[in-house]
């Protein structure tokens, strides 16, 4: 797979973000990765799409905690686990866990 564009990867971690503020504790969201790429809940763009159609699918489950601490979410489908750590840590402060 080809390096992917620093924009690219800017606008699909903004995406990402959105999706995943939009989960209620305890509800779960799914994701698709591919190396270089992980795209995280629903309306990314076709191309992007088709970049990770046959890569690892899976879900992240969400926790949140109330206070200053910034909760966790539980992976569950990732095969590349320090990539996914990478992406959630561009657009969250929460915990990474890997089941």
């Amino acid at each position: 797979m080809p390096k992917i564009d620093a924009k690219v990867v800017k606008e699909i971690d903004n995406l990402n973000q959105k999706n995943l503020k939009k989960v209620e504790s305890g509800g779960k969201i799914e994701f698709l990765q591919k190396v270089g790429l992980v795209l995280i809940g629903k309306g990314h763009k076709e191309e992007h799409l088709a970049l990770a159609e046959d890569g690892d699918k899976g879900t992240i489950e969400v926790k949140r905690v109330k206070g200053p601490a910034a909760g966790e979410v539980t992976v569950k489908g990732s095969r590349n686990r320090r990539e996914m750590e990478n992406a959630i840590g561009r657009i969250s402060k929460k915990t990474v866990k890997h089941e």
